[in-house]
């Protein structure tokens, strides 16, 4: 990547970030659970919710 491609690829993920940011500061949305905690909870909600996925019929989805 050239000097360019770099600056502009930082300059898009630094915009990205303070959009998010600044959402969630319009939002007043904030974490419950640190990153780590929320994983390990997802896991254990997955596994022990795994039959009733696997019984899950696809989510239709719309094509134009």
């Amino acid at each position: 990547m050239n000097s360019f491609q770099e600056k502009f690829q930082r300059r898009i993920q630094q915009t990205t970030l303070n959009f998010s940011r600044s959402l969630m500061d319009d939002i007043a949305w904030e974490a419950k659970n640190e990153l780590e905690e929320g994983i390990k909870k997802t896991l254990k909600w997955y596994l022990e919710n795994e039959n009733k996925i696997k019984q899950m019929k696809p989510a239709k989805t719309h094509t134009p």
